[in-house]
């Protein structure tokens, strides 16, 4: 993958040797941007990145898909082309762990340029090298990420007997971040009710193999494009690569596995993973993307039409004025993005301690029901204590009363000046005292100038 200078590329555009034909090349200026952030997230990655994997954003398996039949369609030829000795000198021969094709490429000739068009900038955003006569079809999009474009690609290139074909489906971009404050904020985010996940295309990185095993097949078969008779798996070792216009490297590696589509062509699907990884005391950041492809061919030679997607994977050069423009579109998205998630930040934050503030008066009104209900359940056990209390003691007495009156023949006799209290015969009409424990009882009552003694009352039975 290589970047020509300014210079260089506009020759070539202006030669003819890059050329886009405008039927070919028209494709939906895409959709404009929409300031609102539904996803906070922090990009690491921009389009040159992606472009080390050859396109830009998007689902794995587009509609437009025409892996699983090779219709009659008219595929609009690219009307471009270069002159062999120009070609070759983008041409690599080395593909870092990809095991080469048994089967020997075409001859540099047999190649031309395709331009691809960026519609919103109305020019050249890159070019490959496809094999000669090879009608293609293109389209280039934009969506956007709050202010950040996304950009679309997908690409197709069929022989012109329409046996051998070799797609790119659009890019599929994720993030993910793992250490002690993301799996805490993600905790504090599913207690309150909420997705716990940072954005909606989180996922943890994968090795290339696991990716085309585990997500990209079954996406496909749900697309009723299914891959029978897998076999072949190859993957390549991470590899450090870098992109055009970034002199940061990134984590690369790749996979493929061959198989049988529903159209009875023999197929091999490609996944092309780069990483990017970046630590925060203890957390660490991920944004990782994957650029799939697939090849197939009804001709029986795999090996010889993917070397046709090895030339047009080491082949891309980039127009450096587009770089720079995508690059200030994007360094713009990200700034716009960045001030939008720090406002989504601090209301999150807010929203936390709003929560922690309505737990803690929850927590204290719950409380303080527990005090109230504790307190009511006291006083009411209090209450019935006494109440037993004193139902026992009336009892006693009543008992006390009819053993002393019925049984004895006593009573309870009190003494007005002090109050004194005394057990003793009941049958008599008045019971007298001298103040000095002794008693004296008769029918008829003492004469006061006889002798002084005090003459007691008898207790009544509702105070006995």
């Amino acid at each position: 993958m290589r970047q020509l200078s300014t210079p260089a590329f506009s020759r070539r555009l202006a030669s003819g040797s890059v050329r886009c034909h405008p039927q070919q090349l028209r494709a939906p200026s895409g959709v404009r941007p929409n300031t609102r952030v539904n996803r906070m997230r922090n990009r690491l990655v921009s389009l040159l990145v992606l472009a080390a994997s050859l396109v830009a954003c998007s689902d794995p398996v587009p509609v437009e898909s025409a892996t699983a039949e090779q219709t009659d369609r008219p595929i609009a030829m690219a009307d471009v082309g270069v002159a062999a000795d120009e070609v070759k000198e983008g041409v690599s021969d080395d593909m870092p762990g990809q095991a080469q094709s048994q089967a020997q490429p075409p001859a540099d000739d047999q190649y031309q340029l395709l331009g691809i068009k960026d519609p919103d900038f109305g020019m050249v955003a890159f070019a490959m090298k496809i094999p000669r006569d090879w009608p293609a079809r293109q389209t280039f999009q934009r969506e956007w990420d709050g202010a950040v474009p996304i950009n679309k690609v997908y690409l197709v290139f069929r022989s012109p007997d329409g046996r051998q074909q070799i797609e790119y489906l659009p890019v599929s971009q994720y993030i993910y971040s793992d250490g002690p404050g993301a799996n805490d904020l993600r905790m504090q985010k599913q207690s309150m009710g909420i997705d716990p996940r940072m954005a909606e295309n989180e996922l943890p990185p994968m090795s290339a193999l696991a990716y085309l095993q585990n997500i990209l097949l079954p996406q496909m078969e749900q697309n009723r494009v299914t891959l029978n008779d897998i076999g072949n798996a190859r993957e390549a070792p991470d590899r450090s690569e870098t992109s055009p216009g970034s002199d940061q490297p990134h984590i690369a590696s790749s996979a493929s596995v061959d198989g049988m589509l529903p159209n009875g062509n023999r197929a091999r699907i490609e996944v092309r993973v780069g990483r990017n990884e970046l630590r925060n005391n203890q957390d660490m950041f991920y944004s990782w993307w994957v650029v799939p492809s697939i090849t197939q061919t009804g001709a029986g030679d795999l090996d010889a039409t993917f070397a046709h997607t090895q030339i047009a994977q080491t082949s891309i050069v980039f127009n450096p004025t587009w770089l720079s423009k995508n690059k200030e579109l994007m360094q713009k998205g990200y700034q716009a993005n960045s001030r939008e998630i720090a406002r989504n930040h601090a209301a999150s934050m807010e929203n936390i301690a709003q929560w922690g503030r309505i737990n803690q008066a929850n927590a204290k009104a719950s409380m303080d029901r527990i005090n109230s209900n504790a307190a009511e359940s006291a006083r009411r056990q209090e209450q019935q204590s006494a109440t037993f209390n004193a139902r026992m003691e009336q009892k006693d007495r009543e008992h006390e009363l009819f053993t002393d009156v019925v049984i004895n023949s006593e009573a309870k006799y009190a003494n007005p000046s002090t109050g004194e209290r005394v057990k003793v015969d009941s049958r008599y009409n008045h019971t007298y005292t001298d103040n000095n424990g002794n008693y004296y009882q008769s029918d008829t009552p003492l004469r006061s100038n006889d002798v002084n003694w005090q003459e007691m009352e008898k207790v009544p039975f509702n105070d006995y």
